[in-house]
């Protein structure tokens, strides 16, 4: 049997089990928006089309609701749209009059309102329902088909399903049903591919799962999951199949639902088991890592964490804390490009801490030069007192290592010129003791002891070379142990001396050792050093 597709088999599927187990969200926190306490909810938008991204948020505590306008440093500056709007609980900013500008829906205890943007800064208030209050789902969708978003609406207070069908800025209120249980949870779907939109809706305190098909306008409620209690519910094409499938989350077990739609209103049913129960107010789909499979984002209530459910080939779900917010709760995610670098970032809002979050996706990550800038210019002009100082000590210091670099050129100066000096006497020395020896050469006359090149030659050299004359003097080297001393210092070997004084090798050998020892030296080497440290 042949080993090596067994070994290839057995290091793919351990390299795939790592990569899975090692995948590591690309996510850095990051405050954007510090409020107050309240924040319950918000919008990530363009407001005033200028392509840098805005924020709109509600105030459940103070009754406000407010345009954060984004700007190119990253800040934002707050436009207070109204104080007068009483618990604000849930809103949509979209074009409702077909303008081209921005307005915003908002639910609460006052009702149903709608601000019709007139100019970039004012709104003009008007009502749609003073009866439909403390809506916690709402969608915009044209249901109707008529080039006006309506407005669909799930009322906690009334346990009602409303349809709010819009012409032109003008909202007529339609009940779809008043028989629910403090719903919370409102999606669309096409649930049985007629190209009509249907309606999801689901709560905590509610056993199904609920959907009204629309069968030309009006609306049939069909149970899709029983005694379920789902917090929240969402519309997913999960195995991307052209088909929308439907995630329902229950509160009463330690799991969630995937019904896979099969088309012709038929679903098939994969429950996903957890280690705890859990309470999910937001799910959002995204690929996170990016393996074309789609993966779930959760906000866990009960835990108080921000989820991943990664979902690998084979449609199985692996866990991931992806934020942990601790003592404060995340009432509200968003998936969207946030930095505009081309991948899926992830916003949250705290309502007891009033701030808003970024998970930035660093995948693809750009680097904003203009919010470096900005923020250094904030840090200069908050701490000038210390930039200062430590400016100081900057100019102080480059000040001391130029004195210091300085000092170090001059006296290195110094000892090139000193060592500058010392090689052109030796050189003055080599070229006088050479000019020397070829004149005793020439002459071939060794016989004058006292005048002649020699005495010449050694009289220049007391001159050049004092060193070898004190020598002399302090050792009492005779004049021919002198005259050695001075041609082995010139380079000269045995043999050379030998040829220049006409005489043996051995008697200049004799003359080395008497040398030698004149000097006090034990060997020939020491001999040699010692002449050639002169």
């Amino acid at each position: 049997m042949n080993k090596y597709p067994l070994i290839f088999f057995i290091l793919y599927s351990f390299t795939s089990f790592a990569n899975e187990k090692d995948f590591t969200p690309p996510y850095k926190n990051k405050l954007i928006y510090q409020g107050e306490k309240g924040l319950i909810d918000f919008e990530i938008v363009d407001f005033n089309n200028d392509q840098i991204s805005d924020i709109v948020i509600i105030n459940y505590f103070l009754h406000t609701i407010d345009w954060l306008e984004g700007t190119p440093q990253g800040t934002y500056i707050t436009h207070n749209i109204t104080t007068l709007f009483e618990s604000p609980s849930k809103f949509l900013v979209e074009d409702f009059t077909g303008d081209g500008k921005k307005d915003i829906i908002v639910s609460g205890a006052n009702g149903l309102y709608v601000f019709i943007q007139e100019n970039i800064y004012n709104f003009k208030r008007k009502k749609i329902s003073e009866s439909t209050v403390d809506c916690w789902g709402m969608k915009a969708v044209d249901i109707d088909r008529d080039n006006d978003l309506d407005l669909v609406t799930i009322s906690q207070k009334n346990n009602t399903l409303m349809w709010h069908k819009n012409s032109d800025g003008d909202f007529q209120n339609i009940l779809i049903s008043d028989t629910l249980t403090k719903v919370y949870s409102l999606d669309l779907i096409d649930a049985n591919q007629d190209n009509n939109i249907d309606l999801i809706v689901s709560s905590k305190k509610m056993d199904n799962v609920i959907i009204y098909l629309n069968d030309e306008l009006s609306f049939t409620p069909h149970t899709l999951c029983s005694n379920t209690f789902s917090g929240t519910t969402k519309a997913i094409d999960m195995n991307q199949d052209g088909y929308t499938d439907i995630v329902c989350s229950p509160t009463r077990q330690s799991n969630f639902h995937i019904h896979y739609n099969l088309g012709d209103f038929s679903f098939r049913t994969d429950t996903i088991l957890l280690e705890k129960e859990h309470l999910f107010v937001d799910i959002n789909s995204l690929d996170i890592d990016e393996n074309g499979m789609i993966d779930l984002c959760v906000n866990d209530f009960t835990s108080n964490r921000t989820a991943l459910f990664l979902q690998n080939e084979n449609q199985k779900f692996t866990y991931d804390t992806l934020y942990d917010y601790q003592n404060s709760h995340v009432t509200k995610l968003s998936i969207v490009d946030f930095d505009s670098d081309e991948d899926l970032d992830i916003i949250l809002c705290n309502v007891f801490d009033g701030t808003i979050v970024l998970l930035e996706n660093r995948r693809h990550h750009v680097i904003n030069y203009i919010e470096i800038v900005y923020k250094v210019y904030k840090f200069i002009s908050n701490n000038l007192f210390l930039v200062l100082i430590l400016l100081i000590i900057i100019i102080g210091f480059l000040f001391y290592k130029q004195n210091k670099i300085s000092h170090f050129f001059i006296q290195n100066n110094k000892l090139i010129n000193s060592l500058q000096q010392k090689v052109n006497h030796q050189e003055l020395i080599n070229y006088r003791q050479g000019q020397a020896i070829q004149e005793i050469q020439k002459s071939n006359d060794f016989s004058l002891p006292t005048n002649g090149n020699l005495d010449h030659f050694l009289s220049e050299l007391k001159e050049l070379n004092p060193k070898i004359n004190d020598i002399a003097v302090e050792y009492k080297l005779s004049k021919t142990e002198y005259r050695l001393l001075v041609f082995i210092k010139s380079g000269l070997n045995n043999y050379d001396l030998a040829e220049l004084l006409s005489v043996s090798t051995n008697t200049i050998y004799v003359q080395r050792q008497r040398l030698k020892t004149k000097l006090k030296l034990e060997s020939t080497k020491a001999l040699n050093d010692f002449i050639k440290n002169l």
